[in-house]
């Protein structure tokens, strides 16, 4: 049980909020003399010494006051949190907005305000780094305590917790969707006149960092960022051939940021990692580099290290960072590859309730409807990468219940900010989001029917699939149906998951289910080679245009066609052979802007190889999967030890390749 409190304090103790012994030991108290402080006062204490009717008329006059000032704001800008005072030195803005520095020394770190004022009240103006040792580190009391206050304000979105079913505070709110942060600072406010460098952003995303991590930042050069026309550049060929398929960035608020020269570092190098994978080799030696892998490498372990250290602390900005990082396919035994960082993505979507419906929510239908664009993109990235690398999908669409996408969505999160280098949106880009959201509902409800270990077998569930395809291919919008669009970018790329789809409905689990009423090798074959002829297509375009969630169609296909030229499952096993290496030739193309690219043409090279082998042998059994007893199996034992470690790695598995192609168990 905790101690009686002190009848009196001395002033120290009372401004550091700790148990003083004066009125027991006299001044000066203990800790006074552990200080070697003599000015030991007493503090007189006001409790019961005023009129509190009188305190809690000003209350409520004060409250209302603010009230009217916050219904004179603009509709999308929020009231400004109050900063604490620091003692004897009034917070004043800078007089010169930072800007954003190209060097990698001497950059200060952004402190709460809680944290300015103890290290500039403090005799040692030491910061602690580890906030769990700060007294005045934000805590949940103090997060429960600012969102009891200010819950009748508009919602941050940057800012947003999502309280689930489950929490107790959920039956006290008309929404799960709060804003818990009892620390809120704006970017002018962060800077003083001892950190006029800071790099800084909506949120404060720079924690309380020790000296060796900023050892670390400066020397993996986390804060040096390419010249000003080179980063103009990536940033131009980003929002040109990455955010129409990825509008994850409200391009306003991006180009308003970067124009004031507090835009976070880690979504500065998310943005410029990504435009890596889709931009010509001019922009890659514009920026220095001399080939596009280290250049992705480069940006990519900048944006790795700030997100490790937990260096921002916008929740969207690092959502943001961590889809446009899930382009990084990495290595064989790497942790760290695409559906880790989807996986990451999912969780802060979690917790900022990007899965539940906002209709109840008091926020700004703009920020609707940006989580509703960042869920939806990260739900067909995840549906997408899953099926390619052959592993389960993250999302359950049976938990959530976010609203659909709208025209209305992409007008209010997606304005033109009016400079060429930030893009300028199309009426297709918008089109073409919506349909993939309905797809990528479809393609789960698939996986679940197909791939699920416990879901049974059914030849009519196969076709109510496909019938559900066809009335939403019936219903597509004139813009970007394929058939009469034949060259649309957005068009042909629907066309492909359209036909991806289509191959995950009737395609075979393993060459001996060939024959299985579920499967029908024949619309999978037509799927195949119209996934192989809008792959030549987009080839004759240019690499750098084609969507990362696309390239995962071309690995089924080319299965599909494989079989069909291993086993003559067709009248014209000839043609599925060029279309075959159509597809190879497209992706021997894309070996820089898709990572998956080299391991996938290695193991169908491989399998050429063991076809080839195998037809020079006369005394080779055949391969046919319709035969009985004549099955040879090649594994993994089969491969030069420069292929083994793709039969460690993810997907899909080099033995689910053989089983597929090959058959066996």
């Amino acid at each position: 049980m905790p101690g009686a409190r002190s009848s009196k304090a001395c002033l120290s103790c009372h401004v550091s909020k700790v148990k003083c012994d004066v009125s027991e030991t006299g001044p000066p108290c203990s800790r006074c003399k552990k200080r070697g402080l003599s000015d030991c006062n007493t503090f007189t204490s006001r409790r019961g010494t005023y009129d509190r009717k009188e305190w809690k008329r000003k209350r409520q006059q004060k409250e209302q006051q603010q009230g009217k000032e916050e219904a004179g704001l603009q509709p999308h800008e929020q009231p400004a949190t109050k900063k604490p005072k620091v003692s004897g030195q009034p917070a004043e803005p800078p007089d010169k907005i930072p800007k954003i520095s190209r060097e990698p020394a001497r950059l200060p770190v952004a402190q709460s305000p809680a944290q300015s004022s103890s290290s500039s009240g403090s005799s040692t103006g030491a910061v602690s780094s580890s906030l769990d040792d700060d007294p005045n580190a934000e805590t949940w009391g103090v997060v429960v305590e600012y969102f009891l206050k200010k819950r009748k304000s508009k919602i941050k979105k940057s800012l947003v917790t999502y309280l689930g079913e489950s929490s107790p505070l959920s039956s006290l709110l008309k929404s799960g969707h709060i804003q818990l942060n009892g620390v809120e600072q704006d970017a002018s406010e962060s800077n003083n006149n001892n950190n006029s460098n800071l790099i800084a952003n909506e949120a404060s995303p720079a924690s309380v960092t020790d000296e060796v991590e900023m050892q670390i930042f400066e020397q993996r050069g986390c804060f040096r960022l390419p010249k000003k026309s080179a980063l103009e550049t990536l940033f131009k060929f980003y929002f040109e051939n990455v955010h129409p398929f990825n509008p994850v960035v409200n391009r306003m608020w991006f180009a308003n940021k970067y124009r004031e020269g507090i835009l976070s570092h880690l979504l500065i190098h998310s943005v410029c990692f990504a435009a890596c994978y889709h931009c010509p080799m001019s922009a890659i030696y514009e920026a220095e580099f001399s080939t596009r892998r280290q250049a992705k490498v480069s940006f990519y372990s900048k944006a790795k290290t700030l997100f490790d250290c937990n260096y921002e602390k916008d929740k969207l900005v690092a959502i943001q960072s961590c889809i446009l990082l899930s382009f990084w396919g990495g290595k064989p035994n790497d942790v760290w590859n695409s559906r880790t960082w989807l996986g990451v993505a999912f969780s802060i979507a979690e917790d900022l309730g990007m899965h539940r419906s906002t209709e109840n929510t008091d926020m700004h239908p703009a920020d609707k409807s940006h989580f509703r664009i960042i869920w939806w993109c990260l739900c067909s990235h995840d549906i997408l990468s899953s099926l390619t690398i052959g592993r389960p999908p993250k999302v359950t669409f049976e938990r959530c219940d976010a609203e659909k996408l709208t025209l209305e969505d992409f007008a209010q999160a997606d304005e033109d900010p009016g400079e060429p280098i930030f893009g300028f949106r199309e009426i297709e880009q918008s089109f073409y989001h919506i349909e993939v959201s309905k797809l990528t509902m479809m393609l789960h409800q698939v996986f679940m029917a197909r791939c699920d270990p416990r879901s049974p077998r059914s030849a009519t569930l196969n076709q109510a699939q496909y019938d559900q395809l066809l009335a939403w291919q019936a219903e597509l919008p004139p813009r970007i149906d394929w058939n009469t669009h034949r060259d649309s970018l957005f068009a042909l790329c629907l066309r492909i998951l359209y036909h991806n789809h289509v191959l995950y409905i009737f395609r075979p689990r393993t060459a001996d289910s060939i024959t299985e009423d579920d499967c029908s090798v024949e619309k999978s074959l037509v799927s195949a080679s119209e996934i192989a002829l809008a792959a030549s297509k987009l080839s004759m375009m240019s690499m750098t245009k084609v969507p990362q969630h696309v390239y995962g169609s071309f690995v089924m296909s080319m299965v599909i066609l494989a079989m069909d030229s291993r086993y003559n499952l067709s009248s014209s096993p000839d043609a599925s052979l060029m279309q075959l290496q159509i597809c190879k030739m497209v992706l021997s193309q894309s070996e820089g802007n898709w990572d998956h690219s080299q391991w996938v043409l290695k193991v169908f090279d491989r399998l050429v190889e063991q076809s080839n082998d195998e037809a020079d042998t006369p005394a080779q059994p055949s391969l046919s999967p319709m035969a009985a007893n004549d099955n040879y199996q090649p594994n993994a034992s089969d491969l030069d030890p420069s292929m083994q470690s793709l039969v460690d790695f993810c997907a899909p598995e080099y033995n689910d390749i053989f089983k597929i192609i090959f058959g066996g168990e």
